[in-house]
């Protein structure tokens, strides 16, 4: 079953608006709104989230950019 996770972007850190409770093995896609977010994402936020996927390859496969 798929679910969205809505959060905010501020001050180089993604929130979630609602608590998010993933289980042990859980994969989920991160989805990133380019209309909004995307053009106020600094360049370290941006190397942080590719490095933040990679190290977490086997929950995190996909991330939109």
């Amino acid at each position: 079953m798929m679910q969205a996770i809505h959060a905010k972007y501020h001050d180089g850190v993604f929130t979630p608006v609602r608590p998010v409770v993933l289980q042990e093995g859980q994969e989920v896609t991160l989805w990133i709104d380019a209309g909004e977010e995307i053009p106020h994402l600094r360049d370290e936020d941006r190397e942080f989230l590719k490095q933040f996927v990679e190290k977490h390859r086997e929950v995190f496969r996909k991330l939109a950019e």
